[in-house]
C-alpha cells in the first residue's frame, strides 16, 4: 500500500449509524520505529508530522513525548521545528494522568506549536523534532506520543518508537 492510499484510508469517510463522519488526523510518526542502544549510550528519537488530508495550514499542535524513566533518561531536544514553536519542556513531568494510555510510561516532555493565522506548519510532511535519551536500564522501552491539543476538526494519531537494549 502506498502513502497516498494510506492517506485516503485514514481520511476516508466512515459510515457510522447511517451517517457520514469525516475523519481528519494530525499524525506524528517516528522516523525510525525501531532503535537499538546499550546502557549508557544515547539514542535519538526523530519524528515527522503529517495530516491525513495533506493540509499544511492548521493552527498548531500540542505534543507530549512519553517514556519510562527507569529505562530512559531525558537528555533534551536536539532539534525542534522552529515555525510556530511556543513552548518546550526542559525537564520531564510525571505522567500521573497516563495521557498516552500506556502504564509502562511514567514521564513525559511537552512541546507546542501555534499559528494564530492558521498556517502551521506550511508544508507536510515535515520533520518535527529530534529528542535525545540516555539508555539507563536493560529493559526495552517505548517512546509514545500523545496530543495535549490539536487543530479544530482534527484528532491525533501516532505510533511509538521502540528502543531495544543491547548488552
Amino acid at each position: 500500500m502506498n502513502r497516498n492510499q494510506v492517506r485516503w484510508m485514514i481520511g476516508a469517510v466512515a459510515l457510522v449509524g447511517g451517517q457520514a463522519l469525516a475523519a481528519s488526523y494530525q499524525v506524528v510518526e517516528p522516523v525510525a520505529a525501531a532503535l537499538t542502544a546499550a546502557p549508557g549510550e544515547t539514542v535519538v528519537v526523530a519524528a515527522r508530522y503529517d495530516t491525513s488530508d495533506a493540509n499544511p495550514a492548521l493552527t498548531g499542535l500540542g505534543l507530549r513525548l512519553h517514556f519510562t524513566s527507569s529505562a530512559l533518561r531525558w537528555v533534551g531536544f536536539d532539534r525542534l521545528l522552529p515555525d510556530g514553536l511556543v513552548a518546550a519542556d526542559a525537564q520531564p513531568v510525571a505522567d500521573t494522568a497516563d495521557y498516552d494510555g500506556d502504564p509502562a510510561t511514567d514521564a513525559y516532555v511537552a512541546v507546542a506549536w501555534v499559528s494564530v493565522v492558521g498556517q502551521w506548519p506550511a508544508a507536510v510532511p515535515t520533520d518535527l523534532l529530534a529528542a535525545r535519551f540516555e539508555v539507563v536500564g536493560p529493559t526495552p522501552s517505548r517512546v509514545n506520543f500523545s496530543a495535549s491539543s490539536t487543530a479544530s476538526g482534527y484528532t491525533f494519531q501516532s505510533n511509538s518508537a521502540v528502543i531495544a537494549v543491547r548488552p
